[in-house]
């Protein structure tokens, strides 16, 4: 029972009452202020025969300090207070004038009594090692691959049309992200693609002790249905677009790290490789998109598109938009305002770098994030403004192309077995149908055409 929920005279009463019912019971008296839990035997030997053993386990509930320790001196016995005392398990009573502080134990002290515990062999770290390196992509790992392209002489990475070759995902939204830029400066033909199937695999399926899982490339000429990395499921062996690695015939994303030398242990997309030099240039989605936006314009079909145009560069709140609003935690409300003030506040008929960081997580919120991360209290399905804002990016030429829910629902669905076992992929609310209806810019801005 929350005791300090109730008015003083019935604190009293309620406490008179448990009083009188532990005593018959021959149980100690518990806290008012607390919230009991359960009786649990400290000698289990004897604990049928010896009620004196069984102790009453409580945790502090939230009172006032003033009122918590007047009721405690007024409820607790003298030998109540030894008996605490005496029982390391049981939390020390309040005194009147200083509040008893709990032990501390720090994390290297954890650390050195787990070590004496369970001394952790080769095997396990190398385990352990890998594990970290599994991530949801909530949070991006930090990269190393951070090269840059650039025009001259003194440069080692220069712009050639289809000397580099990327490496994506269709399910990964920072991989969609470079591959909406592609799309919009018309580089298809300059930077060809190699799509990667959207579930994980075990990238040493040989090595017993290599538990790591990871992007690994599709068979289409394979019938060989795919499986979770439990062997649970079945699964196409390719999606639409997914091929084999006929660059450097890797199978797995993370033998083309090993193949560059890479140590980072990070072996994420979209990668960029450089077929010249035969090691990667970046990994950096961020980074990706300026090369694109910029240093192959001579070789794009619409390099006339910049994604960074000094009108929104100078204005703050339109330019940090895409930053702010990527976060998958953020509140639908807030994007939803940002969405209404996005015509107004921008040069209103471009797309921005702050459109092609936020669209991604729009276009997985509903169908993934929605389910998977339990963010479901509310729907861009359900927010006007920030539909008709995904239906006008959607709709711009080569932005679809760039879109495939089945690959991204198979990804997030199939490849995280502890979240997802059976690896059972929801139906969804069809929102790549939701996205082709018509969009109301018309009708709001008729003075304005998106490009």
């Amino acid at each position: 029972t929350l005791m300090n929920d109730t008015p003083n005279s019935t604190q009293n009463t309620v406490a008179s009452s448990i009083s009188s019912r532990s005593k018959e019971r021959n149980t100690p008296t518990p806290v008012p202020g607390t919230i009991r839990k359960k009786y649990t035997n400290v000698n289990n030997s004897n604990a049928t025969k010896d009620k004196s053993n069984v102790k009453l386990l409580e945790t502090s509930a939230p009172t006032k300090l003033s009122e918590q320790r007047s009721i405690q001196e007024n409820s607790v016995t003298s030998s109540d207070k030894q008996e605490t005392k005496a029982d390391n398990k049981v939390e020390p009573v309040l005194s009147k004038t200083k509040l008893q502080p709990k032990p501390i134990v720090t994390n290297d002290a954890k650390q050195a009594n787990a070590n004496e515990e369970t001394p952790k062999t080769q095997s396990d770290e190398k385990e352990q090692q890998i594990k970290s390196q599994e991530t949801i992509e909530t949070k991006k790992p930090p990269t190393i691959w951070r090269n840059f392209i650039k025009s001259g002489s003194d440069f080692k990475f220069q712009p050639e049309p289809k000397r580099y070759h990327m490496y994506v995902s269709m399910a990964c939204p920072w991989a969609h992200r470079v591959l909406l830029v592609r799309a919009l400066k018309g580089l298809d033909e300059a930077i060809p693609v190699t799509t990667v199937h959207p579930i994980w695999k075990r990238t040493k399926p040989d090595d017993d002790h290599d538990q790591h899982r990871g992007w690994v490339f599709a068979d289409p000429d394979s019938d060989e249905p795919f499986t979770n990395t439990e062997g649970v499921g079945s699964f196409p062996a390719y999606y639409r677009g997914n091929k084999k690695d006929l660059v450097n015939n890797c199978t797995s994303i993370r033998e083309l790290y090993e193949l560059a030398g890479d140590t980072s242990g990070k072996y994420t997309v979209p990668l960029l490789w450089d077929t010249k030099h035969k090691t990667i240039v970046s990994n950096e989605s961020s980074d990706l998109i300026k090369m694109l936006n910029k240093e192959f314009n001579a070789f794009a079909k619409n390099p006339e598109v910049d994604l960074f145009p000094e009108s929104c560069k100078k204005n703050k709140v339109w330019h940090q938009s895409g930053f702010t609003l990527d976060l998958i935690t953020v509140s639908i409300d807030v994007v939803s305002q940002r969405a209404k003030k996005c015509y107004l506040e921008a040069s209103g008929n471009i797309l921005t770098d702050a459109d092609i960081r936020l669209f991604p997580t729009l276009l997985r919120f509903d169908e993934v994030y929605n389910i998977y991360f339990n963010i479901n209290c509310r729907m861009v399905a359900h927010s006007s403004s920030i539909l008709n804002y995904c239906r006008e990016i959607y709709q711009v030429p080569g932005t679809r192309d760039t879109c495939d829910m089945n690959q991204i629902k198979a990804h997030y669905f199939c490849s995280h077995v502890e979240l997802n076992k059976y690896s059972i992929i929801p139906i969804g609310t069809n929102f790549i149908h939701m996205l082709e209806q018509p969009h109301d810019r018309d009708r709001l801005f008729p003075h304005i055409n998106m490009r």
